[in-house]
């Protein structure tokens, strides 16, 4: 979509201005992302772990959020493709695997 495009386009330019900026830090847009979603914000939630995801594809902590997220929106498809992206990053995430172990469990 193109807000979220526009959107990451403008933190991959911080980013490339300063990599030291606290502001887009992957702990940092982790953070955010996971307090918007404790306050049930969760649209944006998905809309900033996505960029964080995509500036920090080598984490397995970013996918594995992103998932965390997908699955209290109630989308089981997604929340487990993006596990499998975060095991795919490190096989040994534990809440990664945790999360698939439950939600392949459940019926479809």
């Amino acid at each position: 979509s193109v807000p979220y495009e526009k959107a990451l386009a403008a933190y991959r330019e911080v980013l490339e201005a300063d990599t030291q900026e606290s502001s887009i830090s992957e702990g940092y847009l982790n953070n955010q992302g996971l307090s918007m979603l404790s306050d049930g914000r969760v649209e944006q939630s998905i809309l900033l772990l996505r960029i964080a995801a995509d500036l920090y594809p080598e984490s397995a902590n970013t996918w594995d959020s992103l998932g965390y997220a997908y699955r209290r929106a109630g989308d089981r498809d997604k929340a487990i493709d993006h596990y499998e992206l975060a095991l795919e990053r490190d096989p040994e995430f534990r809440s990664a695997l945790r999360a698939l172990e439950e939600l392949r469990q459940q019926p479809d």
